[in-house]
């Protein structure tokens, strides 16, 4: 992005530095060339770009190869450097329209648009939760709400164009701190360790990087050009290679999501055209050509639409081991989120479906992950070492509750944390008492709980910083996994109180405990448990083992029409209209599968 918008002083004099006439570097290595016609096909996804095509500057996007073009802003502001987040599901971009730069985020449709703060240049972090931006000279962190605004570099000249490293540790950007040489730089995401990666001098500036697994893609000077080209170097600075070589400004690299393309910006009769040529640089293809300036390309992942019927996120064993897969409603279209070879379970949606919170295995103890919608960013919250860790996580809003051991081993409270990990605060204080699985209040004011003081498990409910502890069941049996309603209304919840030890029932309740309600019925052994509301509050679905055909079932919120949804399915959690999530119960007979769970999750047999 060529600087407009008044950010600070020092980006004016970075844009009013003049090329003066080349001289000799030394070259980079050229990548071979190709004709347009040997293009490969697109990588998929979503090109973002800035255009002043209807007078201002807005926010459009299309598919890689220039079809489905769409409008996303119409400002009288002026909206530029529009960045995916990692999921493809909003878009971070710097507008004017507060008078000066300051970062909103929107839905990838264009709707939602809200201000997080002051600043230019947004670029999300790998599991969505932050933004890096530039602002006052300086770069920035900032949480996606607004919150943890946090100064990474303090430099008397201009540090811009952040970029997170895939991993999320690092962050490279451009930087004029040894004015007039404008270089690329990277520094731990702390700010910490911040190293010089390209040399150059007033003939050879180096900027606008994109990060993609470990290549960085930039646009220089160097090599004596008269105008800046296209190159990629490897994460250290090594290895660098020109794409782009003619006498015509490249610049604004980003790649692909596959890292198999990457979109530049390229001059065309007089204006900045948005191009697409391949990770080599052959193949290099116009996607625009319009009599006005498209420029500032972010490539973002597709938001697939949820089909009719909805989708669940579910874990399975088919590989061998517990995973976190994603599949429509029917069955249809299983794809893998993650691979590793510890268990992953436990899924549960992000409140706006872009992430996926789930317990692992995977540093050897059960902890809380993050990941994106899409099984990229995969990041650790908790790090807990318990022979219980930390489990069962519950979304709402920018807060996940959860329970876990840390305080004392082996018993169980009620945890809450930001979704980043941080802030994390035990809520309940009994260290006599078993206090799991919670369920967040619609609103997020109050925490539904399991908590057995007396030796028996019944449902409580708290405020979400844990005073206000209410009982709300009582009696010589168990009641389980509560579940509240999207409205609020109602709390469903499971309950050994008509066969005590033996049996459990799905029964719903008011949210102040009163009218408990017994909806499910049968005269057989079984275990029903971990009821789910539909987001209508017409359906909900539970978990049943111990019965000829496990798996999920859902019936109506009166009890009726109870039908098998999914086989070999449990822990379900219903997200959105129709979108529920599902933890895979699988293999051997019914009793062998209970067994087996509850070995594994010392939790599951209170």
């Amino acid at each position: 992005m060529r600087p407009r918008l008044a950010v600070a002083s020092p980006l004016a004099l970075l844009a009013s530095l003049t090329v003066l006439a080349s001289c000799d570097h030394g070259t980079a290595p050229v990548a071979p060339s190709r004709p347009s016609a040997a293009v490969a096909a697109a990588s998929p996804g979503r090109i973002a770009f800035a255009t002043n095509r209807d007078g201002n500057y807005e926010i459009y996007a299309m598919n890689p190869d220039g079809s489905g073009l769409v409008r996303l802003t119409d400002n009288p502001a002026a909206d530029e450097d529009p960045s995916f987040s990692p999921d493809g599901s909003r878009l971070a971009f710097t507008t004017s329209r507060d008078g000066t730069a300051a970062i909103y985020v929107m839905n990838a449709d264009g709707t939602g648009a809200g201000r997080v703060t002051q600043g230019a240049y947004p670029a999300w972090s790998p599991d969505g939760t932050r933004i890096a931006f530039a602002d006052s000279s300086d770069l920035f962190v900032i949480n996606v709400d607004g919150t943890g605004r946090t100064r990474l570099t303090a430099d008397p000249y201009c540090d811009y164009e952040p970029a997170w490293s895939p991993d999320g540790g690092r962050i490279v950007f451009t930087s004029c701190r040894n004015a007039p040489f404008v270089d690329l730089w990277v520094i731990n995401a702390d700010g910490t360790g911040q190293t010089r990666l390209t040399t150059s001098d007033f003939f050879s500036r180096s900027s606008s990087p994109s990060w993609c697994g470990d290549r960085i893609a930039f646009a220089s000077l160097r090599d004596g050009n008269s105008s800046t080209e296209i190159y990629t170097m490897n994460a250290d600075g090594s290895g660098v290679m020109r794409l782009t070589n003619d006498a015509i400004p490249d610049a604004t690299p980003a790649w692909s999501p596959d890292c198999g393309q990457i979109v530049f910006e390229h001059v065309q009769n007089g204006y900045y055209q948005v191009t697409v040529m391949n990770a080599d640089g052959s193949g290099q293809t116009p996607l625009t050509a319009e009599a006005s300036t498209t420029e500032e390309p972010s490539w973002g992942h597709t938001v697939a639409p949820v089909p009719a019927a909805g989708r669940i996120v579910f874990s399975s064993t088919r590989d061998g081991n517990a995973e976190i897969y994603v599949m429509n409603a029917d069955g249809s279209e299983v794809t893998r989120l993650t691979d590793d070879a510890a268990a992953d379970q436990d899924p549960v949606w992000s409140p706006d479906g872009s992430r996926i919170a789930f317990t692992s295995t995977r540093d050897g103890h059960y902890n809380i992950f993050v990941m994106n919608a899409d099984g990229t960013g995969v990041t650790q919250l908790t790090t807990s070492t318990g022979s219980i860790g930390s489990q069962a996580p519950a979304w709402c809003g920018t807060k996940i509750a959860y329970m876990s051991d840390d305080y004392l081993g082996s018993i169980p409270d009620v945890y809450v944390m930001n979704d980043d990990g941080t802030g994390q605060t035990r809520l309940t204080i009994d260290n006599a008492a078993f206090d799991q699985f919670p369920s967040w209040s619609p609103g997020c004011a109050q925490i539904a709980y399991t908590s057995d003081p007396g030796g028996r498990d019944h449902v409580y409910v708290m405020n979400a910083d844990g005073s206000g502890v209410t009982q709300l069941t009582a009696g010589s049996y168990k009641d389980l996994h509560p579940a509240w309603s999207p409205d609020g209304s109602r709390i469903a919840f499971s309950s050994d109180r008509d066969d005590v030890g033996n049996s459990t029932e799905i029964y719903v309740m008011n949210a102040d405990g009163t009218q408990q309600t017994r909806l499910t019925a049968n005269s057989a052994f079984h275990l029903y448990d971990f009821p789910a509301w539909s987001s209508d509050q017409t359906q909900i679905a539970f978990q049943a083992t111990a019965v000829p055909s496990p798996g999920i079932y859902v019936m109506n919120a009166d009890g009726s029409g109870v039908k098998l949804l999914t086989a070999a399915g449990g822990d379900p959690a219903w997200f959105g209209p129709g979108v529920l999530i599902v933890a895979s119960v699988s293999g051997g007979s019914p009793a062998q599968t209970m067994t087996s769970r509850r070995a594994a999750r010392p939790q599951r047999s209170r």
